[in-house]
């Protein structure tokens, strides 16, 4: 499945999709070790008791796990067909390796191939705007409050100047931002192929989560500000009152991949009445974790972190540890990083 296939997929969606339930990707192999075959899942998570969730994959007998095991508010209500393999590969190679992670990892984002352009595909409009995010504002980490997001329109936007279009918010993973991630899912060309294979014409937009530890984990906190309620209030206000939008829930989606497939987990289960659509790429911090072992060496380093640049020159995983604290155990009593600790990966 590439990313045309995906922007089709989110388009289908939005008249299929039922009510509170909301729709996870999950990679699943089969076969034996020489067959290599890979499908890709759906599953839907509802609760079954108040504090635990049934999820049911397609083929496999009903599972019970704890729901802070996957933060998640909604479970499997119905499963949906297996994709072949050809399109699962094809999808992995465009993008990047879906699976249901385990923990944190929050591994860098790495070169994708550049799918083929589509013949006769027509140009979207790309805007580079700035958006105001109340939520953020008074953030103690002195995370810009007026954020960069980038907004593609479909080829018939400005011709049809009556029409209103479903929007598609597109979340990026850890370490990245907005505009780089555009060059690892390769848009507008991988849009521009959408449309001109078929899929419904829609607005999609990229909103910068970048923070002071490269991550907001879109989650609330008074550290970094309160990114949950930024996408799912602020960028969407935005969106409706300066484009024309179809602005209810069943014309909205809500795409991301690692980082950014947190967010989307955790953003669309809590604002159902928001998003009608979630599409979720190898999501992070959904498995329950324990503290692992104490690294002498990152402790140190951490320990010595009074300043952005020191924590620019940390290592990948260490500057991932300040962003989980910063995001998940926030204290504005304890300066300069305003964190009760440091979530271990």
């Amino acid at each position: 499945m590439d990313p045309l296939t995906l922007l089709r997929d989110v388009s289908d969606a939005y008249r299929s999709l039922k009510s509170l339930a909301v729709e996870a990707a999950i990679l699943t192999e089969s076969g034996d070790e020489t067959s290599n075959q890979r499908s890709e899942q759906r599953v839907r998570f509802f609760y079954s008791a108040p504090d635990r969730i049934r999820y049911e994959p397609c083929g496999k007998n009903v599972s019970t796990v704890p729901r802070q095991h996957l933060f998640v508010s909604s479970a499997v209500a119905e499963c949906f067909q297996r994709i072949p393999m050809r399109t699962m590969r094809m999808f992995c190679q465009v993008t990047l390796t879906m699976a249901l992670a385990a923990g944190l990892r929050l591994a860098a984002q790495v070169q994708t191939q550049v799918p083929p352009v589509v013949p006769g595909a027509k140009p979207v409009t790309v805007e580079h705007i700035k958006i105001h995010g109340t939520a953020l504002e008074g953030n103690l980490e002195g995370d810009a409050v007026d954020r960069d997001a980038i907004v593609f329109l479909p080829p018939s936007y400005q011709k049809d100047t009556h029409r209103r279009y479903p929007v598609v918010y597109a979340l990026h993973g850890y370490s990245i931002g907005a505009e780089q991630w555009t060059h690892e899912i390769h848009v507008p060309q991988t849009i521009e192929g959408a449309f001109a294979e078929g899929a419904k014409e829609m607005i999609v937009v990229l909103p910068d989560s970048k923070t002071l530890h490269n991550g907001s984990m879109y989650s609330s906190s008074v550290t970094t500000g309160d990114f949950e309620k930024f996408i799912s209030h602020d960028v969407v206000a935005y969106m409706d009152a300066h484009y024309r939008t179809n602005p209810d829930r069943m014309s909205r989606g809500l795409v991301g991949h690692s980082m950014g497939g947190y967010g989307a987990t955790r953003i669309g289960m809590k604002h159902s009445d928001v998003f009608g659509s979630l599409y979720i790429m190898s999501p992070c911090c959904l498995s329950a974790r324990t503290a692992g072992p104490v690294n002498p060496e990152i402790e140190k380093a951490l320990e010595a972190v009074k300043t952005p640049e020191d924590s620019a020159n940390l290592a990948f995983f260490a500057r991932a540890q300040l962003a989980s604290a910063a995001a998940w155990s926030p204290d504005p009593k304890n300066p300069p990083l305003y964190q009760i600790g440091r979530a271990h990966v």
